[in-house]
């Protein structure tokens, strides 16, 4: 049974993976033609590949899904921000992301063994979203794309659909 400090920490991360999904989506929308796009359409493939993972850990575990309404709250604040400042917002992010993997990999090593799989996942989707945002930085948008498309046929392969959950106990 996972302890209440890693359902506590995979809480945060569940609910962090809802709002990262809103945000893709008005951001992929409203950058529609301009170069940033391939970040913000890879970025949302990442998450709505993400999504049916984190819900099924997310129930294994017995966790409703996030609150929608702070998610939807938050997501709309980032919205606001005018796509000129999307390249300083992203410098911002960043460096946050650089510092949440390494929560991500010591909340991974407090998870249940029986998780190991997802909880490799989770760590690597979240240093794939470091990657992504280093190369959008340098200015190389068109490899975000391929570089996503990689890891979700890599990690599909992997770990077919949902099946790595099953084993996962409930708390």
């Amino acid at each position: 049974m996972p302890s209440e400090m890693f359902i506590k920490g995979f809480r945060y991360e569940f609910s962090n993976r809802a709002f990262a999904l809103r945000v893709m989506q008005h951001l992929a929308k409203s950058s529609e033609g301009y170069e940033q796009f391939h970040l913000w359409s890879a970025y949302l493939a990442l998450e709505q590949f993400n999504e049916p993972r984190y819900q099924m850990a997310a129930a294994c575990w017995g966790l409703d899904s996030p609150p929608s309404l702070w998610v939807a709250f938050k997501a709309w604040t980032v919205s606001l921000v005018p796509r000129a400042l999307h390249s300083a917002l992203l410098k911002v992010v960043h460096s946050a992301t650089v510092s949440y993997v390494e929560k991500l990999k010591m909340l991974q090593s407090e998870g249940p063994s029986e998780a190991h799989s997802f909880l490799s996942y989770m760590v690597a989707q979240e240093e794939l979203q470091v990657e992504m945002m280093e190369r959008a930085m340098a200015g190389r948008y068109l490899e975000i794309e391929r570089l996503v498309a990689e890891f979700i046929i890599k990690s599909a392969v992997e770990s077919p659909a949902i099946s790595s959950l099953s084993p996962l106990q409930k708390a």
